[in-house]
């Protein structure tokens, strides 16, 4: 199964949703989560998911600009 390149992650209230599509299949996951500002951003899957697997599970914070994602 070859994903789509790309992942939407959005949020609202407390919730943030993960999806993703290979076009015949998809994949939604919704995670509890501290929300600021609701918002959606595309992203490429296998550098985020690869960046969220090295990091501690404790705390994940995102942070958009107009032109890039901030992980720490």
């Amino acid at each position: 199964c070859d994903w789509s390149s790309d992942v939407c992650s959005s949020d609202l209230d407390s919730t943030f949703i993960l999806s993703t599509t290979d076009l015949e299949i998809g994949i939604e996951t919704h995670c509890q989560a501290e929300v600021v500002e609701a918002g959606a951003i595309t992203i490429p899957v296998k550098p985020f998911t690869e960046l969220l697997s090295s990091l501690p599970i404790e705390r994940i914070t995102l942070e958009t600009t107009e032109t890039s994602l901030r992980v720490t």
